[in-house]
């Protein structure tokens, strides 16, 4: 992307390079036409139409900054929204797993049914082993 931007930013100058050239020479051939301007004059007439532009240029930048500052106020206050709804739900947990009502629910097997390892020495002798 930076890339891109710099080649812009050449092509931009060579563009604007080339439309100076060729404002230069219209003035200049204007100039010599009889009765034509000098060349100060159409040069003058030239910038005061280029300042316009780009004050029309300007004030289009400051309506788009305005609008888009505006849409992101907007989508910031959504986040937030958003985030106060899901807040709740987060601090919740998971929900607890369902309980089927067909099934009847099975004990649990002791802790040590399915292992090889020997209770602690502690629970053996509150059993009577």
């Amino acid at each position: 992307v930076a890339e891109m931007w710099r080649r812009a930013r050449e092509v931009a100058a060579e563009l604007g390079e080339a439309q100076a050239a060729l404002l230069r020479r219209r003035c200049t051939e204007a100039s010599l036409l009889p009765g034509g301007r000098t060349t100060a004059a159409a040069m003058r007439e030239a910038l005061e139409s280029a300042e316009a532009q780009e004050a029309k240029n300007c004030a289009e930048v400051a309506d788009a900054t305005a609008r888009l500052a505006g849409v992101l106020s907007e989508q910031r206050e959504l986040q937030r929204r958003l985030a106060a709804v899901e807040d709740p739900l987060l601090l919740a947990g998971p929900a607890p797993p369902r309980m089927s009502a067909s099934a009847p629910s099975e004990p649990s097997p002791a802790p040590y049914a399915h292992s090889h390892r020997r209770p602690p020495s502690g629970l053996g002798v509150l059993r009577g082993s």
